[in-house]
């Protein structure tokens, strides 16, 4: 669910939902009788420690997967992950998506998003565990590679591939393995003018589509679209894409795509997309972005972004850093600002390389600490003593301590 631009289908087999339910050692403030601690913890601490991992929720994000192959399986007999999660799991992703870009995402296209909805398939195996060996036949494959996981693999690939072979052929932006329908397809038969009215417009799916990130970082984007910055850290950010409509008049649709955002501060989206709004009349797929028009700044940008036909992949970035849906083209670069990079939560830093700096009296600790970072993640810092040891002031101590820092993490 973080990275659905690069998924060509979900198979999920005996998969547990919550983490923190999972376990004594992932138990966080659910169970009191095993975390002692959350008698003395108040409500509010307790929701800024669990929005510091909100974006592990799995399935508050599961509508980024959407419209992509999904296999959930699980055995009747498990008994280390309850085959409730599994049937959840598939129920959640079975429900329709709703946007307020488009009153229902499917729009007027019901067939279709239902056909998308039922591309959850839901296997529970009688009799099984949480792990087995032979499903049908000995050494079948058993749970991760047997006959039903082969053809999902099969299908899901074979899906992908006629995908990139219809870009291809079409010379539209779909992205890295996005699942897509051709959304610029006749409404009648024999309506040639359709292809070249939509050149170079990118593909998405007919039901729209949500893409969501509660910590921006940690997720990537689908159909040329991603959430790079939220207004308000520790809540949901949200686009809503509503797709095409096809025009009551007949022939193709006018190519205008719809677009709710929900804490944005910063997106990106196909040029494409914006490229072609002003030639959408009301009624007609009107593009719209939070119900007004697209920055006239942007459409100007995305013509000149599409002028080459080797950036026809580029992406436009719209800020809004008032937080008041007055969208504008972002300047260079994110500046004074905090980028994907340096957005919470804090733990981003220790995924990058990093040195602790200590003074004389306190490098045990350090080492100390240096290895539980070892031990319990990826991380590997240094540990280097503090230029002048205790006996510079302390300020002066973490200004050398910092520029040190600074020098080994460039190096």
């Amino acid at each position: 669910v973080q990275q659905p631009g690069r998924a060509i289908g979900v198979a999920s087999v005996g998969g547990w939902l919550v983490k923190e339910t999972y376990g004594d050692a992932n138990y966080l403030f659910d169970q009191s009788h095993s975390d002692v601690g959350v008698s003395d913890t108040e409500p509010v601490l307790q929701a800024v420690l669990r929005a510091a991992i909100g974006e592990n929720a799995v399935e508050m994000h599961l509508p980024n997967v959407h419209g992509l192959p999904h296999l959930v399986r699980v055995g009747a007999k498990d008994m280390a992950v309850p085959p409730f999660w599994a049937r959840r799991a598939a129920r959640l992703a079975r429900r329709p998506l709703y946007t307020r870009a488009g009153a229902n995402a499917s729009g007027a296209d019901g067939a279709a998003h239902a056909g998308e909805a039922s591309s959850v398939q839901f296997a529970e195996l009688p009799g099984k565990p949480h792990w087995w060996w032979d499903s049908e036949a000995p050494n079948d494959g058993g749970a991760v590679n047997d006959a039903q996981m082969r053809a999902f693999f099969r299908e899901a690939a074979a899906a992908t591939r006629a995908a990139d072979a219809d870009a291809a052929a079409t010379s539209r932006n779909v992205g890295l393995h996005d699942m897509v329908r051709d959304t610029c397809t006749a409404s009648s038969a024999g309506d040639g003018a359709c292809n070249s009215e939509c050149a170079g417009v990118a593909l998405l799916p007919r039901s729209g589509f949500v893409l969501r990130a509660f910590h921006p970082p940690a997720f990537g984007g689908r159909y040329g679209f991603r959430v790079l910055q939220a207004q308000r850290a520790g809540v949901l950010a949200e686009l809503q894409v509503a797709p095409p409509m096809a025009s009551p008049l007949g022939g193709c649709s006018c190519g205008g795509v719809s677009v709710v955002t929900r804490n944005v501060r910063r997106f990106t989206v196909p040029s494409s997309v914006v490229r072609r709004a002003p030639s959408c009349p009301a009624g007609l797929g009107a593009s719209l972005l939070d119900g007004g028009d697209w920055p006239a700044e942007a459409v100007a940008a995305s013509s000149d972004a599409d002028t080459d036909a080797a950036s026809s992949d580029a992406e436009i970035e719209l800020c809004d850093a008032n937080a008041t849906r007055r969208w504008h083209l972002c300047a260079g670069g994110f500046g004074a600002e905090r980028s994907l990079g340096s957005q919470g939560p804090v733990r981003q830093a220790f995924a990058s390389r990093f040195v602790l700096v200590a003074g004389v009296a306190h490098v045990q600790l350090a080492v100390y600490l240096a290895n539980l970072f070892v031990v319990t993640s990826d991380a590997s810092p240094l540990v280097r003593l503090a230029p002048g040891g205790d006996s510079l002031h302390p300020d002066l101590a973490l200004a050398r301590s910092l520029s040190l820092a600074r020098s080994l993490a460039r190096s």
